[in-house]
């Protein structure tokens, strides 16, 4: 199964008469121009428009404009978080094997400006960031599960705790989860 056809599962937030864009090819472009270092919303536009004829043709588009940076914005913003890292996991677990001598790295970075006021006192309890924790393959070179992470709603540890679950990684030599 490609991604495209993975993907075909993701429910689509928007009405249909506003939808110039199908949501399966331009998800698909925003992870590519990520994946190439640009994650923000205008270099992910930059991106799109630099490549929009390849773009085209490798999704079949009828059209060959790629959409704004505000666009790009609210399909991020409103697809369903859970269910696009759910369908990635389980596409990636088709091509990536961990083996036990693998090195993995699971790292947590902020997607969102979260710190609140001007005295930016992170650990106050109004905060909420919100963070992306990551499982990357040194040997493949690719990130291979996502999970998102309110700190405060839930802790790294657990959230860490589970990607080592559902990537099996307890039966690996030398990994502790408890540590």
């Amino acid at each position: 199964m490609n991604l495209v056809e993975a993907f075909s599962e993701m429910r689509d937030f928007r009405r249909a008469e506003g939808r110039r864009y199908p949501l399966i090819p331009m998800l698909i472009t925003i992870i590519m121009s990520i994946a190439c270092g640009c994650p923000a919303y205008r270099e992910i536009e930059r991106f799109a428009k630099a490549n929009a004829e390849q773009l085209a043709e490798l999704f079949h588009l009828s059209r060959k404009a790629m959409p704004s940076h505000v666009t790009i914005r609210t399909l991020i913003q409103n697809s369903d978080f859970d269910q696009l890292c759910r369908i990635f996991e389980n596409w990636a677990r088709q091509y990536v094997s961990i083996k036990a001598e693998d090195w993995l790295s699971i790292d947590r970075k902020s997607i969102f400006p979260t710190v609140l006021g001007c005295d930016k006192s992170y650990d106050k309890s109004y905060q909420d960031f919100v963070s992306l924790v990551s499982v990357f393959s040194q040997r493949r070179g690719q990130a291979i599960g996502f999970d998102r992470l309110h700190n405060k709603k839930s802790r790294e540890i657990p959230t860490v705790g589970e990607m080592i679950r559902l990537f099996d990684l307890e039966t690996l030599q030398g990994i502790n989860p408890q540590a």
